[in-house]
């Protein structure tokens, strides 16, 4: 899933350099379908949806995560959206550019955004008025894999995953065979034939994304 968001992120810098005009929204977000959704329904906001963003430390101390899976909250997109974390708590969470980026994506918002190339230009994400509830990765893992324990969430998305089947994967995918909830993971983005899908993407029960050349 992180894959295929900079895969968007590339088109809009790439849009950036040709010098739009001001203009209400960027035109890469066609590119996800989010316009013609809206245009259906424009309160289709994610309003009452929690939404559960499944994210890995950057950084590792004896195979310990350093909780920076974080998105920049901070960041200008992000000071009015909903987002809550959970991790161990012993160490102090850090943040994380690709986190950063997913989150601007599904649940950012900034009607007066700007890029030195664009100029000002209306931002509005996919599920701008969605709760986003961040999990560190291995805590996600103990506290709801481990039991076999379905999240709070609506859904879960995950920009993660292994070339080899595993047992956590094989966990995510028993997750939702017991209660039946919809998990987004990323699959990798091939460029050869002989690259593998991702797990848990690539298990039976999760809707796999990603971007194939």
């Amino acid at each position: 899933m992180g894959n295929v968001i900079f895969k968007i992120l590339a088109v809009l810098l790439v849009c950036a350099t040709f010098g739009f005009a001001v203009k209400s929204q960027l035109d890469a977000i066609d590119i996800a379908g989010i316009n013609k959704v809206t245009a259906i329904d424009s309160n289709l906001t994610g309003s009452g949806v929690s939404i559960g963003l499944i994210c890995r430390s950057d950084t590792y101390k004896d195979s310990f995560p350093q909780n920076d899976y974080r998105p920049d909250i901070t960041h200008k997109c992000l000071t009015n959206s909903k987002i809550k974390f959970y991790d161990d708590e012993f160490i102090a969470g850090g943040t994380s550019n690709h986190s950063t980026q997913i989150a601007s994506i599904l649940v950012g918002s900034d009607a007066n955004a700007f890029y030195p190339a664009m100029g000002n230009f209306s931002y509005k994400s996919a599920v701008p008025d969605a709760q986003l509830n961040v999990y560190e990765f291995w805590y996600f893992i103990t506290e709801d894999v481990f039991s076999c324990q379905w999240p709070t969430d609506d859904l879960l998305a995950m920009s993660l995953g292994s070339s080899a089947e595993s047992w956590w994967s094989r966990g995510i995918d028993a997750m939702v065979e017991r209660y039946g909830f919809l998990v987004v993971a990323a699959v990798g983005n091939g460029t050869d034939a002989y690259d593998l899908p991702l797990y848990p993407a690539a298990g039976s029960n999760v809707l796999a994304v990603g971007v194939v050349d």
